[in-house]
């Protein structure tokens, strides 16, 4: 799969901005959660699914990265995945309880 060491770097590398990207779409998802009109927290669910697109290319140029291969957003995703599945219920537990805690003082 890996043809030079660098394509290991960038695979590591893109595997960790969407592994991050992920922790910060949380934080974004549970307020958005709180929105009371269907259609507004639509729309904004379509945005955060932008936001995953346009970090991955900010990256892909800003850092330029050697030319385009399919496992550039595959390791992006990926680590958005291993994201969701490990820590994704863990920050969702302490948000809610931070957020809780929140209400009940005010």
């Amino acid at each position: 799969m890996f043809v030079t060491k660098s394509q290991i770097y960038v695979a590591t590398f893109l595997f960790g901005v969407g592994f991050f990207v992920g922790i910060i779409i949380n934080f974004l998802y549970f307020f958005i959660n709180k929105i009371p009109f269907r259609l507004l927290r639509a729309v904004m669910q379509f945005l955060l699914c932008l936001l995953l697109i346009f970090t991955y290319y900010i990256c892909y140029f800003y850092a330029k990265l050697p030319n385009y291969a399919i496992y550039m957003p595959i390791f992006f995703l990926l680590g958005w995945f291993v994201e969701r599945k490990t820590l994704h219920s863990v920050l969702a537990y302490c948000l809610k309880k931070v957020y809780n805690s929140i209400i009940k003082r005010g």
